[in-house]
């Protein structure tokens, strides 16, 4: 079905944006010790 790969396509867009926000988040937090 197209829906399932649209689903496939927002989740991995969505992870990726997690993890680097992530990355950023832990990148400022060590910044301020």
């Amino acid at each position: 079905m197209v829906a399932e790969g649209v689903v496939l396509i927002v989740v991995s867009i969505g992870v990726h944006h997690l993890s680097a926000w992530l990355e950023r988040w832990d990148y400022e937090r060590h910044c301020e010790d």
